[in-house]
């Protein structure tokens, strides 16, 4: 969803001050985070004030857009010899009102299909998202064959977003979506340094970032904040790797103290949820002087 799309309301109760009658139809969407949207109620001529909090009754429900970035087509079929079938797709941008794309990408049956960009099932009448198929036979007496009753569309939105509302040096609270942090390692022996490896798939307009954070006393770890660490490959930079190539980045980290505790967190951001990064194949290893 975005800003300027519509969301229609149903079911609501009396709430907080504002009327069913005012809830149950349609809002437009003033802003939009990745779990969430706002929409504003007018709130003149209330019989009692208008209160802050949660409500809405149990049978409260949103109709709204659905925003995807990756497809797969289920679809029952057999295909005899001397025939074939083709399936394209036609889709819609998001934010591009309620209007199908006119150009159809070729995509396989039961194949995951990615677009360059994010799309969007909208909501309503109108269809934003459509299957054509073809089907070829070079013999008169055999046709390919699909099963209707048990076709459909799975879609998937990747949850990805470039926040900066809390830092991710905040010990517990940083605000990007997709992150992965390890659990907490205790050594034996006390260390000075941490190398770590990893390999990494980063599109045009995405980042990765590598933080890590050390101590001595378990009770009081997770309340230590996040250091985050420069790569020392690729002039500290993590290099550009479109497509399915993973480089490998590396990084040298040297505490303040000596520590017997640590752990590391990856966050991975971007501007456009279908320019997402990937990582593989980490390696941390503790260092002593």
């Amino acid at each position: 969803m975005a800003a300027a799309d519509t969301v229609t309301f149903a079911g609501f109760v009396d709430t907080n001050g504002y009327l069913a009658a005012e809830l149950n139809i349609t809002h437009t969407i003033t802003a939009v985070e990745r779990d969430s949207y706002t929409i504003t109620v007018a709130g003149a001529g209330h019989a009692s004030a208008i209160t802050a909090g949660n409500g809405g009754g149990t049978t409260c429900q949103a109709t709204q857009h659905l925003s995807w970035n990756t497809t797969r087509s289920v679809i029952q079929n057999i295909i005899l010899p001397n025939t074939a079938q083709s399936w394209t797709i036609k889709d819609t941008e998001q934010g591009n009102a309620t209007t199908i794309g006119s150009t159809a990408a070729a995509i396989l049956a039961n194949e995951d299909y990615t677009p360059l960009t994010p799309k969007v099932i909208k909501s309503g009448a109108t269809h934003t998202v459509q299957l054509d198929g073809a089907f070829i036979t070079t013999n008169d007496y055999l046709s390919p064959v699909i099963d209707m009753e048990r076709c459909s569309l799975i879609t998937i939105s990747n949850r990805i977003d470039n926040s900066s509302v809390v830092a991710e040096t905040d010990a517990s609270k940083g605000s990007n979506l997709a992150k992965y942090v390890t659990k907490t390692i205790q050594l034996n022996d006390s260390s000075d340094g941490i190398k770590i490896y990893l390999d990494i798939n980063r599109p045009n307009g995405s980042f990765v970032d590598v933080y890590h954070k050390t101590g001595n006393t378990a009770g009081t770890f997770d309340a230590v904040s996040w250091v985050a660490a420069t790569p020392t490959t690729n002039n500290g930079q993590v290099a550009y790797s479109d497509g399915t190539t993973y480089d490998e980045t590396q990084y040298s980290i040297t505490p303040a103290s000596q520590f017997t505790i640590f752990a590391i967190k990856i966050v991975m951001r971007s501007g456009s949820t279908s320019s997402v990064p990937m990582c593989q194949d980490l390696r941390a290893i503790a260092l002593r002087a």
